[in-house]
């Protein structure tokens, strides 16, 4: 492991970072993720293309130098143009309790100010992934709603929704780049 971890946004011929990293969330963590690994193993090249169309979101790798080490997105979701939705969180198990996380909340919030007209962010996780709740909790999300879903595994839980204000970001800060700061200090 170095020093020096960088996230950006994924393009479409890195497909196969995004797939491999997609798979192996599946696969260490299948009660957190929608999907299921059995079904998206088989997707075609163009299937994994398609996810990182620019239309439909935005996906951000997590890299330590040049070796994808996690994942993350953001997705425009039915609901409306008022949201969009911060998904897919993955840090592979070797990096997990070092602060990473922070790197994919920033990422994505900079993301949502500077690239649409989105009034809130939204999040979700399943009960019992205590993980996204703190790092949620610790970026300025506030709870608006738990409710009961039927995940990819078949099994009914609570799943929890928060929101961020992102007009409220865009307020106080006049650039992108000052949401870090903004960020940091929600965290204390």
């Amino acid at each position: 492991m170095s020093e020096v971890i960088t996230i950006r946004e994924l393009c479409d011929d890195e497909w196969p970072i995004y797939s491999a990293l997609r798979l192996e969330s599946l696969r260490d963590c299948p009660n957190f993720f929608g999907g299921k690994v059995d079904v998206e193993e088989k997707y075609s090249p163009q299937e994994w293309i398609n996810w990182l169309s620019p239309n439909r979101q935005a996906l951000f790798g997590l890299f330590d130098e040049d070796m994808p080490i996690g994942l993350t997105g953001l997705l425009v979701l039915s609901e409306g143009p008022s949201a969009i939705h911060l998904v897919a969180s993955y840090i592979r198990p070797a990096y997990r309790g070092r602060g990473l996380s922070h790197m994919l909340y920033e990422a994505r919030i900079k993301w949502a100010v500077k690239n649409g007209a989105w009034k809130k962010a939204v999040t979700r996780h399943r009960e019992g992934n205590e993980a996204s709740r703190r790092a949620n909790q610790k970026h300025g999300f506030s709870l608006a709603r738990i409710t009961r879903e039927t995940w990819s595994d078949n099994m009914v839980d609570n799943r929890y929704e928060y929101e961020l204000d992102l007009d409220d970001l865009r307020r106080n800060s006049s650039e992108a780049e000052n949401i870090s700061n903004l960020l940091i200090n929600n965290r204390k």
